[in-house]
């Protein structure tokens, strides 16, 4: 009897309406924050990637293919862990150096991103998720 009261009284339907309020207002805030800095750390990483593309054509301008290909061995000498993922391929995409073996085998998007996954080295052998960008 005295639990019916209670769930019957405005004060408890106030009490539990505003739960669900500040709970939905929480809830909606904390998804703005992941999708704000979701979005910010992908723009940052494309910049990133496209910085690195325009420094390395710049390289291929000043110092040909032989000076790209020292370029790129040098970058994957000094990164055996693989953060950084380079390729360069030449004719019918065969691979002349880079730490990729083979050119990843997913459509390219209309402007030119790669999305793959690359299984990496060592005991777990785990999955990332990769983005590249094609230059030609």
């Amino acid at each position: 009897m005295l639990t019916r009261r209670l769930v019957l009284s405005s004060t408890f339907r106030l009490v539990v309406l505003y739960m669900v309020l500040v709970s939905s207002s929480v809830l909606l805030l904390f998804g703005f924050i992941y999708w704000a800095t979701a979005g910010f750390m992908d723009r940052q990483v494309d910049l990133t990637i496209d910085a690195e593309i325009q420094g390395l054509a710049e390289q291929y301008r000043r110092r040909g293919l032989g000076g790209l290909s020292g370029l790129i061995a040098e970058r994957v000498a000094k990164d055996p862990g693989g953060s950084s993922v380079y390729l360069l391929a030449g004719e019918n995409r065969k691979p002349i150096v880079g730490n990729l073996n083979r050119w990843p085998e997913v459509p390219e998007s209309p402007d030119g991103w790669l999305h793959f996954t690359l299984r990496e080295k060592g005991p777990d052998r785990s999955s990332r998720r990769r983005r590249a960008l094609g230059l030609r």
